[in-house]
């Protein structure tokens, strides 16, 4: 298969994992939107190159349980900021649990409150 034909398939791919938290494309989609950014500003900001983010988003995100290993294996693989990326998945975690699963924005304080 060609690479012109492989890109179709892989941003089908990317869209559908963009949806689910257990992906490295989820966290950058949920990046993007709460901090109004897109693809290349994030894959400056972790330093990873865009011909390899493709890639890298299709990468489940470091497991609870072995984050230190599975973000070792990250950083080896694609040179990639370890440090931004888990404060990230730290930021982004903390987000969603505090809404029982569903990611919220920074700013759920600042609602009046309803009388």
């Amino acid at each position: 298969m060609t690479e012109e034909a492989r890109q179709p398939i892989l941003k089908r791919a990317l869209s559908r994992l963009s949806h689910h938290p257990e992906f490295l494309a989820w966290i950058f989609a949920e990046l993007g939107r709460l901090e109004g950014v897109d693809d290349s500003t994030l894959a400056a900001r972790f330093q990873i190159s865009e011909d390899r983010l493709v890639e890298f988003l299709l990468c489940p995100k470091p497991r609870a349980e072995e984050f230190a290993r599975d973000l070792d294996d990250l950083v080896a693989a694609f040179g990639i900021d370890g440090a931004a990326l888990a404060s990230a998945i730290r930021k982004l975690d903390a987000l969603t649990n505090m809404q029982g699963g569903v990611p919220v924005g920074f700013l759920m304080a600042a609602r009046p409150r309803r009388e």
